[in-house]
């Protein structure tokens, strides 16, 4: 279990806003937190990669909640590989 109490959320994909995360059609799902690598340059290691702030909260979908939980949103698994 990644967390034990519910997490409100407005993503626009469920049938009502606000919604609890995972209901009523949300797409988005709690998931174990990154670990900061550096805070002064906003870098993030997720499932062993390196990335920026950037990368993990726009392109990838992370988003931390108030109470310091994680959730993103599916599909988006942005890399270089070509």
């Amino acid at each position: 279990m990644i967390c034990d109490h519910a997490h409100i959320c407005g993503c626009g994909t469920a049938s009502q806003s606000p919604h609890l995360i995972g209901e009523l059609g949300c797409v988005r799902f709690m998931v174990k937190a990154p670990r900061p690598v550096s805070c002064a340059d906003d870098r993030w290691i997720v499932d062993g990669q390196n990335v920026t702030g950037y990368t993990l909260r726009d392109q990838r979908g992370y988003y931390q909640h108030p109470c310091g939980c994680w959730s993103r949103s599916p599909g988006s698994t942005n890399s270089i590989d070509a």
